[in-house]
């Protein structure tokens, strides 16, 4: 999962990395000058809390966005009503699966398989924090799928993506009918949970 324009990510961000700057400065500080054995164990600790915050940047760098649980549940408080419409999002005779995710290189990789376990009577709509002139290539790989420019991220904020890529369904009117609340899922595990959830309720898969 990559990055997203959603000031809750990028808050965290600027604090992992205000982090590993001080922790930096203070390693260097501690290994400089002799200490008392409280402070040698004091540096242990700081260490370890340091580590795990770098390989959390290491992930994230690597499309493995680590979220703090907490401020995900505040910022899925700003989610759309079930209902509501998406008007920027062109209604079709069937349900939409909807895809918002980041620019990225992986990105062909990534939507793939979520566009071979669609069913037929599905569309399927990927919403890109990119312009249109970076998309063409990505049109010719995965041709059965919408794929929308979002530069300015006019349409991940009116959906709240919260967390990228994040799913959603719309119905044959643009309305939202379900949203994705775990980033821990896979595009096709969140697929999966709602066509499961859609025939609870009486839908049709």
């Amino acid at each position: 999962m990559k990055a997203t324009n959603n000031p809750h990510y990028l808050s965290s961000q600027r604090a992992r990395q205000a982090v590993r700057v001080g922790g930096v400065r203070f390693l260097a500080w501690a290994f400089n000058s002799p200490k008392p054995a409280w402070a040698y164990v004091a540096l242990g600790a700081a260490a370890l809390f340091f580590t795990r915050m770098t390989m959390n940047g290491w992930a994230s760098d690597a499309g493995q966005t680590v979220y703090d649980d907490a401020t995900l549940l505040k910022a899925m408080e700003g989610d759309p009503l079930l209902g509501s419409r998406i008007p920027k999002i062109a209604t079709a005779p069937g349900s939409t699966f909807v895809v918002v995710t980041s620019k990225c290189g992986c990105n062909e990789h990534t939507l793939a398989p979520l566009s071979d376990a669609l069913p037929p009577n599905f569309r399927l709509v990927a919403i890109l924090q990119a312009d249109d002139s970076e998309l063409e290539s990505l049109r010719s790989t995965l041709p059965n799928m919408t794929l929308i420019p979002d530069v300015n991220g006019e349409i991940s904020s009116e959906l709240n993506a919260a967390f990228l890529p994040r799913t959603y369904l719309l119905d044959r009117l643009g309305r939202v009918e379900w949203i994705q609340k775990n980033y821990r899922q896979s595009l096709v595990e969140a697929l999966n949970e709602c066509l499961a959830r859609r025939q609870t309720q009486g839908g049709t898969p």
